[in-house]
């Protein structure tokens, strides 16, 4: 998937859907996910620590995900 730096508390729009095998969708597109663990984005498994070690370079992360920023702050001022 391409190390991501300096991730954790980022939140990320997935721009396209990422299918593992025939039908194990792990990444909907127009969701938003997070990262909690360094160099991750938690996918719909809620697996949190995990590689793309056997896919393709088109499934490179920018190719999937913009980044939309940190957490989402409270109401309070």
């Amino acid at each position: 998937m391409g190390y991501l730096k300096k991730t954790i508390g980022l939140r990320f729009l997935c721009i396209r859907e990422v299918v593992f095998g025939l039908c194990d969708v792990k990444y909907r597109k127009g969701k938003i996910y997070k990262s909690e663990v360094e160099g991750c984005i938690t996918n719909e498994d809620g697996e949190k620590n995990h590689e793309w070690i056997e896919y393709p370079e088109d499934t490179e992360w920018k190719n999937v995900f913009k980044i939309i920023g940190n957490k989402r702050r409270s109401g309070r001022r």
